[in-house]
């Protein structure tokens, strides 16, 4: 089965590539096609491409801060919705929220680069392959096994995007003139991500040590008695840190078992922070 992954732009399509290398270990029934690794040099790219989309019949795009609103981008999600039809095409946002993504993106089954995300979306591309299926037990412990190792690739490409997106915004805002759609759309992007830098930056290096616990451990929890043992300190110390960084949403707390303490793990926009702020 075709998969045609779309991108635009730097790190986007160091991540398409990620990701054509990364399918097929998972489900070797997918085949991922990547328009710059697929194309044989001397074709008309533009009739290869055609057909393609033609034939395709899942599809990601490669979403960042910085491609949210390319042409390009727009172009070939119509072009796949056109072909696929409805909940086909997957965008994957990377370093991007769903209330960024414009209308013509807006209307799609949305996949955000988070370990249980990315799992409901293998899972989607597993059912999709019809009799070719691989048993859904079997899938995810394959999913466990190399998560990690995807994880290690993507997580500095994700960096790699927030960073770049800084760069570009400043070199936006210094512009003369009046802004453009796509200058107005990354201040917008730009905005969000200064007012969370405003709350978030100052941070007491026993919250620096937390969150690069956590982010180390994975998918795994704490408990304060273990937090505090990390920390070299008592409970109630470690429980003062743990509630600063609760109330930002960099963490959560949860009880998980009747009679535990709660076990604390990153919250999604604590490991996007953390990574963006240089932690890790």
């Amino acid at each position: 089965m075709k998969l045609f992954i779309s991108w635009s732009g730097e790190p986007s399509r160091e991540i398409a590539l990620v990701l054509r290398d990364w399918i097929p270990s998972m489900l070797p029934v997918i085949t991922p096609w990547v328009s710059t690794e697929d194309i044989q040099k001397g074709t008309r790219w533009g009739t290869v491409l055609a057909k393609e989309l033609e034939d395709t019949f899942y599809g990601v795009i490669c979403l960042t801060p910085n491609n949210i609103r390319e042409p390009w981008i727009l172009f070939e999600a119509g072009a796949l919705s056109k072909t696929v039809g409805e909940s086909r095409v997957f965008p994957l946002l990377f370093g991007v929220t769903l209330g960024h993504l414009p209308g013509p993106l807006a209307q799609f089954q949305a996949t955000t680069y988070e370990k249980e995300d990315v799992r409901k979306f293998m899972h989607s591309l597993n059912e999709a392959a019809g009799y070719q299926t691989i048993p859904p037990d079997q899938l995810n412990r394959v999913f466990e096994y190399s998560w990690h190792g995807l994880q290690a690739k993507l997580d500095p490409l994700l960096k790699k995007a927030l960073k770049h997106h800084t760069e570009v915004s400043k070199g936006v805002s210094e512009s003369v003139g009046p802004p453009t759609l796509l200058e107005s759309v990354l201040a917008e992007v730009e905005g969000t991500v200064s007012a969370k830098r405003a709350r978030d930056t100052r941070l007491h290096p026993m919250d620096i040590q937390i969150l690069q616990d956590l982010y180390a451990i994975g998918d795994e929890r704490l408990t304060i008695h273990e937090v505090a043992r990390f920390l070299k300190c008592d409970e109630q110390k470690a429980l003062y840190f743990l509630d600063k960084l609760r109330d930002r949403g960099l963490i959560e707390g949860r009880q998980y078992v009747v009679d535990r303490p709660e076990e604390y793990s990153l919250t999604k926009r604590g490991r996007a922070f953390t990574i963006e702020e240089g932690l890790v």
